[in-house]
């Protein structure tokens, strides 16, 4: 090392100018960005602007978000990342996919018999791992206890 300069940890980090736009990249909100633009004109530099050529910055409405692109906005949609039509085959007014007893319109399927929460094909009331298995852990159980490994 030269003596007098310093480096790594010991080093002032705010000395540096990673995009060499003269200002610390501690004092600079966007520090790999020398371009300071802003092209809605909101305020927000478009390094860190959620919604660079937005000004109202509407484009994190999730009402404006059709996850599953079904056509149907995600603030309306019982489904949201489900693209198929919404279906009800109980008729309780729950759709399917949000529904733990699909089948059963007075929901009093059984707690977790009839639910099959892993897609293992064992209902989770007989299932040792109903919540199937956790990387690197063993299974989880309902009572948020450890099942078997």
């Amino acid at each position: 090392m030269v003596p007098g300069v310093s480096s790594g940890l010991c080093s002032d980090p705010c000395a540096v100018v990673s995009d060499e736009d003269g200002v610390g990249d501690c004092e600079d909100p966007c520090p790999c960005d020398a371009s300071g633009a802003d092209t809605d004109g909101d305020g927000a530099l478009d390094c860190y602007d959620p919604c660079p050529e937005d000004a109202t910055n509407d484009c994190m409405n999730p009402c404006r978000l059709d996850s599953d692109g079904d056509g149907t906005t995600d603030c309306d949609d019982a489904c949201p990342y489900d693209p198929s039509a919404v279906v009800d085959v109980d008729g309780d007014g729950v759709a399917d996919c949000i529904d733990p007893c699909p089948d059963d319109a007075t929901n009093t399927c059984g707690g977790m018999c009839g639910l099959d929460q892993d897609g293992d094909g064992l209902e989770d009331c007989s299932d040792p791992c109903p919540f199937g298995p956790q990387e690197g852990q063993g299974c989880v159980d309902p009572g948020g206890g450890m099942g078997m490994p």
